[in-house]
């Protein structure tokens, strides 16, 4: 976030998260810059919110708002993770439900910034999203068939299909999800580089979309008309570990 330090000013505000009201105060200038949401609620005039510097979002969960509180003030998010038992893929399910989080509050910084993080998730541990990953991304992104989460899910797929890996998994997430098969299916030409013999991987960012086995870096991100993109690219792990 451009300026994410400058000028935080005294002005605190207190968000009230989840049906536990977990209380998290931060800078009301800070916040405001996050995106159109919180702007629109503590900036504009008109709102009740602006007023008494005061918000209750109780659908929300605490541990994803720590992460966007950290995110504002750091850049970065320290590990996260679904407080759960659950094992395995709960950091990037954490990810993708802070990605969700980002969308619903128009905050296409914190959007962009879990889609890289998802990306080099999944490509240093040579990995794919599980079923359940897949499910909430596409009850999520039902009426969007763009949806730059939807689209990564897609192309993630569409490559694990032209690589053979997983048969098992992929069969269950086309028999039991709907849209997965046919979106997966119109990707798959997509993926394909006319002067080589391999696909490109979702997974990679590249400055060079039309040659290296990766998309470019702002293919699953959501920007303004004049915003400048400051991911840098990635270097692909290699295949599928499996």
């Amino acid at each position: 976030m451009e300026g994410r330090l400058d000028d935080l000013g005294d002005e605190l505000v207190h968000i009230f998260v989840g049906p536990e009201r977990k209380k998290f105060s931060v800078h009301k200038n800070l916040i405001c810059r996050s995106g159109d949401f919180f702007k629109a609620a503590f900036q504009d005039n008109g709102f009740k919110e602006g007023a008494e510097n005061k918000m209750d979002l109780p659908e929300d969960k605490p541990f994803i708002f720590q992460a966007f509180v950290t995110w504002m003030y750091t850049a970065r998010v320290e590990s996260l993770q679904i407080p759960t038992e659950e094992a395995g893929s709960s950091r990037n399910l954490a990810i993708i439900e802070l990605h969700i989080f980002a969308d619903k509050y128009q905050s296409w910084q914190l959007m962009n910034f879990a889609m890289d993080l998802l990306q080099d998730s999944l490509n240093e541990d040579s990995d794919i999203l599980s079923f359940r990953e897949v499910e909430i991304i596409f009850e999520f992104t039902r009426s969007g068939s763009n949806h730059p989460l939807k689209s990564f899910a897609i192309a993630l797929m569409a490559c694990v299909v032209l690589d053979g890996s997983k048969p098992e998994k992929m069969e269950r997430i086309f028999k039991e999800i709907d849209g997965a098969l046919i979106e997966t299916l119109k990707c798959i030409p997509l993926l394909l580089l006319t002067q080589s013999e391999t696909h490109k991987d979702p997974r990679h960012r590249t400055d060079d979309s039309a040659y290296d086995e990766g998309f470019g870096i702002c293919k699953f991100h959501r920007h303004k008309f004049d915003d400048i993109c400051n991911s840098p690219p990635n270097d692909p792990v290699g295949l599928f570990g499996f």
